[in-house]
């Protein structure tokens, strides 16, 4: 949004990455069976007789989604999407005298008309409406969206009622944010004060939530914050986002559990938000901690969730990590908030805030910023980060008196940064470590490379016995080795006077279970480590250890532990 007080955004162009080949992933998914058919999506708001399909009575959550995700993310990476028209026809053809959109009332399978349900007005279809008006400026767009709004305002008394009883914790509180977003377009006070009534009856995660829900709602206060400038209604928050950190309601790789406080499996989408809530937390406070906390979920949890198809979805938490008891592809709602959360990190990646120009992410590409009273700021960011830390920063049209910020993520070990200028060019060049090394958690202890979760590959942890026959004429470690069962002590020896381990990547496997070397899109060089671990029953073995990142969730068709002994 354009309408945050004493805030900017960038405008970016993703160069070559992985963050550009993952958001690339997504937009292909969108694409493909069976979202390749207009008839599919939108049946949510048609609900065409004897149609059916996962979630087509969550009305306007499917083609709500994909509008946002679309219209959020066009241009991003450098790319289009030719059928962002014809959705938004297709759901503007689906407006109802009353304002709501769709032929039946959401959050029932029944065919309920949508005035007979008070909160008919708020799914994810009303800031998919904001974002595609903030793209393209159509104004029917816009009075779509304040029509459903609208709505809302009308059923407040049965709102009141039903926030008190659930203390906000429900999924549809996540209204805060487009309410938020439609008074920064349009200035009506109403708009704030149904923000104000959300906020007012929100309570604690510890009392239970569907986490998607409360942390969509979070963003929405935090967008509150942005739009008016005003720290209070951050003030829950942060209060809660240090709460979600307190009580161990994340995973040691930065992984959102589906509910608070944790049950048995993720979400991709609470992953997603639980990275837009810290984006925000950095945004307003200039919080780099929080920032920090986004690139840790974002390189781990949330790269770990993606699947081979480019979506995201749910996998089982175990208490070491992942495991297999649940494993669900979400092509109606992870997929379209995992690629949001990306558009977000890169649109996060430069920023303006209170007159200094930071640089919150070393993602490669180009980034346009606007900074009032001053030509736009045309920023590149060279780097092959988290691979090494060398970064190069270039900004062009920089006032004299505007400050520089550069976060340096807390993995690169004696960082240092040359800043040079000549008139309004300004040349910025990081240099320091990167490496292997441990850190402790509250479950044990982590192997990483730089901000990277190590996490052992392919190979089996039930201790199931495979019968010789099976292992005769094929590579090595085509078939998965054999472990002992329970959970390995890491043998890593010392330290350097950095906290750096020296490891080895070789020898290499005669058959890796992913993409290595030149090329591999989500491989990160140097990562890798053949590392020896000791089992309870004293043996040693020497497993390899590959990034998060390097393999996406549905490649690990196994328990997947990262925290170790």
């Amino acid at each position: 949004m354009s309408t945050y007080k004493n805030i900017s955004l960038a405008v970016p162009t993703l160069a070559e990455s992985q963050i550009k080949f993952r958001l690339g992933l997504v937009r292909q998914r969108t694409n493909t069976y069976p979202l390749d058919s207009m008839d599919f999506i939108m049946m949510d708001l048609e609900r065409p007789d004897l149609c059916h399909r996962h979630a087509h009575w969550c009305t306007g959550d499917l083609t709500g989604r994909l509008l946002e995700f679309l219209s959020y993310a066009e241009q991003v990476d450098g790319r289009t999407e030719p059928r962002l028209p014809d959705l938004h026809e297709r759901i503007l053809r689906q407006r109802r005298s009353s304002g709501l959109i769709g032929r039946y009332a959401a959050f029932h399978a029944k065919p309920i008309p949508p005035e007979n349900d008070f909160r008919s007005g708020v799914p994810r279809l009303l800031p998919g409406l904001l974002r595609h008006y903030d793209l393209t400026g159509d104004e029917r767009s816009l009075d779509a969206a304040i029509g459903m709004a609208q709505f809302t305002l009308s059923q407040q008394e049965e709102w009141k009622t039903h926030l008190k009883k659930r203390g906000a914790r429900c999924i549809e509180a996540w209204v805060t944010e487009p309410m938020a977003m439609l008074y920064g377009i349009t200035g009506d006070q109403a708009y704030l004060d149904f923000v104000a009534l959300v906020e007012e009856c929100l309570e604690s995660p510890e009392k239970g939530a569907h986490s998607h829900g409360y942390l969509s709602t979070l963003r929405g206060l935090q967008v509150a914050a942005l739009i008016t400038g005003d720290q209070r209604w951050n003030e829950k928050p942060e209060k809660y986002r240090q709460t979600i950190l307190e009580r161990g309601f994340v995973m040691p790789d930065g992984c959102v559990p589906e509910v608070f406080p944790p049950g048995h499996r993720n979400e991709g989408c609470s992953i997603a938000d639980w990275i837009m809530v810290n984006l925000n937390a950095g945004l307003i406070n200039g919080d780099d901690a929080a920032y920090a906390a986004a690139e840790h979920a974002l390189w781990n949890a949330l790269a770990f969730n993606q699947w081979i198809t480019g979506s995201y979805g749910h996998r089982e938490i175990t208490a070491a990590g992942y495991g297999m008891g649940h494993f669900e592809e979400a092509i109606w709602c992870c997929l379209h908030d995992g690629g949001l959360a990306l558009a977000e990190v890169a649109r996060q990646a430069v920023t303006w805030r209170n007159g200094t120009i930071h640089i919150n992410q070393l993602i490669p590409g180009k980034y346009r910023l606007h900074v009032p009273g001053h030509p736009n700021v045309e920023v590149q960011i060279l780097t092959s980060y988290p691979a090494a830390t060398e970064t190069v920063v270039s900004l062009h049209h920089v006032a004299p008196e505007t400050k520089i910020h550069l976060r340096i993520p807390p993995s690169i070990r004696h960082p240092n940064v040359v800043e040079t200028r000549n008139a309004d060019f300004v040349h910025l060049r990081l240099s320091g470590r990167l490496g292997h090394h441990v850190q402790m958690c509250n479950r044990g202890r982590m192997l990483y490379y730089g901000p990277l979760v190590l996490v052992p590959s392919g190979y089996n942890w039930s201790g199931t016995v495979h019968k010789p026959e099976e292992r005769n004429n094929v590579p090595q470690g085509y078939i998965p080795q054999d472990m002992p069962e329970g959970l390995p002590e890491l043998q890593l020896g010392e330290a350097d006077a950095d906290g750096l381990l020296h490891l080895s990547a070789q020898p290499l496997p005669d058959w890796p279970y992913f993409d290595e070397g030149p090329g591999a899109r989500c491989a990160v060089e140097g990562s890798a480590a053949n590392v020896t671990v000791k089992f309870s029953d004293g043996q040693l073995r020497t497993i390899r250890f590959v990034p998060e990142c390097y393999f996406t969730s549905c490649l690990a068709l196994h328990e997947t532990p990262i925290v170790f002994g």
